[in-house]
């Protein structure tokens, strides 16, 4: 487990770089907490990791997934916000996603598709701390 504690946009963002750089792919990373603990500004650190401008990554909350490419590799983010419960398609794409040897997978309120998880992956819990600093516990998940 890696506690971080971010004071700032830009914090996250380097601390999501750190991480990302970190990470074989294909992996998975899922990203739990309230509104406004930082998920989506964490996912765009990982993107960027990826090749791909934070700038261009926008929250899927309508879309409930967003596809980006850079290269050969490919960043997958999904946002299950609005989904109470895993369906058949989100199982689908969900596997599909983690099928790609070169996708990262990033999930944000993953806790609604619980069961549609993979047993490998990686947990991230964003708090609010306060106005500006938000704490990220990350935890490094291996049920094979």
């Amino acid at each position: 487990m890696e506690r971080h504690l971010s004071r700032s946009e830009a914090e996250t963002i380097k601390i999501a770089g750190l991480l990302g750089a970190k990470i074989r792919l294909p992996a998975m990373i899922c990203l739990y907490g309230d509104l406004g603990t930082g998920k989506t500004l964490f996912t765009k650190g990982l993107a960027g990791v990826m090749g791909i401008p934070a700038g261009k990554v926008k929250s899927p909350t309508f879309t409930f997934q967003r596809r980006y490419t850079s290269g050969k590799k490919k960043f997958y983010h999904f946002d299950f916000y609005r989904i109470r419960e895993a369906d058949d398609l989100i199982r689908r794409d969900l596997e599909e996603a983690l099928a790609d040897r070169h996708g990262l997978v990033v999930a944000e309120w993953a806790e609604n598709v619980k069961d549609a998880l993979p047993g490998k992956r990686v947990d991230i819990e964003c708090k609010y701390i306060g106005e500006n600093s938000r704490e990220y516990i990350i935890r490094f998940i291996d049920h094979d």
